[in-house]
């Protein structure tokens, strides 16, 4: 992906994973598969949401920071992204 090309050519050993478990919880998924894998650092992305919207759809950020048995990084995205 773009973003371990770029991790890569700043020094930084990264690997990626795209988890695609269907009635799976995402936070646990992702926990469960850093466990696995040793891994030292969970990089996220999220939108953003707040108040009401945030509270409807749930945060999968917020689920994978609450299950994580490493650090967490979280990349907010574009404002125009959606």
């Amino acid at each position: 992906t773009a973003a371990q090309e770029m991790a890569n050519a700043a020094g930084v050993v990264a690997e990626t994973q795209i988890l695609d478990v269907p009635g799976e919880r995402l936070g646990k998924l992702i926990a469960d598969d850093a466990r696995a894998w040793n891994a030292d650092l969970i990089v996220v992305g999220t939108h953003g949401r707040r108040g009401f919207s945030r509270v409807m759809l749930g945060s999968g950020a917020e689920q994978v920071i609450r299950l994580a048995p490493v650090p967490v990084l979280v990349i907010r995205g574009d404002e125009t992204d959606d």
